[in-house]
């Protein structure tokens, strides 16, 4: 069993939870390789070859991402079955083990190998290559709120480091204020529709951003993506929205839709932010995809 650790996590607090939880008996006998380290991916990969399938990823989502896109370089994804990921939830949102089912020492965890289930992922091909990812994606308000909260102007860079939740309000509240709609062209099977995004989930769990969750509860080996837009609204109109997501009450309000899809194509003229699992790229065109009970999970 390999850990991969992000001791930088939520800030670089991260350190400090892992150093509490390391010694406990479902972690201490498992080997660890720390991201700090400039040949952690060649550690993974001889891990790999070695005959290793026992994976966890201890950082927030993004270690997560981090974990599950290191293994599919090395592997294919019709390979990544006879694997098993597990995580401790060392960051700020921890979106993947929600609704948390199990804690070590104030800690989220999901290290239950032997109960473990089949999972699907998806992928996002975009313009300059491929990402996978496990939780889920958006396009709009969201997105350009994460790439604004990663990649910071000093006062978000400050803050950041004192009060994690108050520079998520703050990167939140600046991209409200600037805010376009973006208007993109969604394609499926046979039908496009033209439209102008307020904000695009595209979703395995519905949590995300840390504080937000669509109604629907999470359904991850059903071989679709939950899609959940909201278009056309003003900046009058945005924080209704991201109340109503506070909540979980999407379709509660005005402006919005939802469907499943096996396949989204999302084209633009303008460049345009897409997040998944809160790491984020610059793209005109977007296609996500689902591989069905593609990895199994720890509960």
């Amino acid at each position: 069993m390999v850990i991969l650790l992000n001791p930088d996590a939520q800030q670089g607090r991260g350190a400090a939870k892992w150093d509490a939880i390391k010694g406990a008996p479902d972690i201490r006998e498992a080997s660890v390789i720390s991201i700090k380290n400039h040949e952690w991916r060649m550690q993974m990969k001889l891990r790999i070859q070695r005959g290793e399938t026992r994976f966890i990823a201890a950082g927030g989502d993004g270690t997560v991402n981090l974990l599950l896109n290191t293994l599919l370089l090395y592997i294919s994804p019709g390979m990544l079955s006879g694997y098993t990921i597990g995580a401790i939830g060392l960051g700020s949102s921890n979106d993947f083990h929600k609704p948390i089912s199990m804690m070590i020492c104030g800690i989220p965890v999901a290290l239950d190998f032997e109960r473990a289930v089949l999972r699907d992922i998806c992928s996002l091909d975009y313009d300059n290559g491929r990402r996978y990812f496990m939780i889920n994606a958006s396009i709009g308000i969201t997105a350009e709120a994460n790439y604004r909260f990663n990649h910071p102007d000093a006062l978000l860079t400050i803050l950041k480091k004192v009060h994690t939740g108050s520079a998520i309000l703050l990167a939140a509240a600046e991209t409200i204020a600037g805010y376009r709609n973006i208007p993109v062209c969604l394609h499926r099977k046979e039908s496009k529709l033209h439209c102008n995004v307020t904000n695009l989930g595209i979703v395995k769990n519905p949590h995300f951003s840390g504080s937000f969750r669509y109604d629907d509860e999470a359904v991850y080996n059903d071989g679709l993506l939950r899609v959940y837009l909201a278009g056309d609204m003003n900046k009058r109109e945005i924080p209704s929205l991201m109340n109503a997501l506070v909540r979980g009450k999407f379709r509660r309000i005005a402006k919005t839709s939802s469907f499943s899809a096996e396949k989204l194509a999302v084209s633009a003229e303008q460049e345009f932010t897409v997040e998944c699992d809160g790491e984020t790229v610059k793209t005109k065109k977007a296609i996500f995809s689902v591989y069905k009970e593609a990895v199994k999970v720890c509960r």
